[in-house]
């Protein structure tokens, strides 16, 4: 049987069809943050439990980035907005991808995001990325 759930499910599919309460129960799974710098159970409930492992998995775990002009300022620069899901992007992260992104775009480039609720915007000009935050 387990061959069979291998080759007919995705691991997203195999998690919202198989994962339930009392699995979750057993394997001791819940939702964790990042408080300061200590971590703190963030969610027990199984079915939240379930779905927000789901949505890490959607999209291959990679956050949904689209083109919102690409020239913008009407001066060549790329301006990229990232499609919130509730999951956030780690910003070190983001900055050094901008600057490949720019380095391989030739112009200046802007990643639109989110951080705790206030839009965000990167942008990164001859390797430096600076933030700021639109209302």
């Amino acid at each position: 049987r387990i061959f069979e759930v291998r080759e007919l499910e995705t691991d997203v599919s195999f998690i919202r069809n198989h994962l339930n309460a009392e699995l979750c129960q057993d394997l001791d799974l819940y939702a964790f943050v990042l408080d300061g710098e200590e971590w703190k159970v963030s969610e027990t409930n199984w079915e939240k439990v379930r779905d927000l492992l789901c949505n890490s998995l959607a999209s291959g775990g990679s956050p949904r980035i689209v083109v919102g002009d690409a020239n913008y300022n009407r001066s060549h620069e790329l301006y990229l907005k990232h499609l919130t899901d509730g999951r956030h992007l780690d910003r070190k992260l983001a900055e050094k991808a901008l600057t490949y992104v720019e380095d391989l775009w030739g112009y200046p480039c802007h990643l639109e995001t989110e951080d705790e609720g206030r839009r965000m915007v990167l942008t990164s000009a001859r390797g430096n990325v600076t933030v700021e935050y639109r209302d």
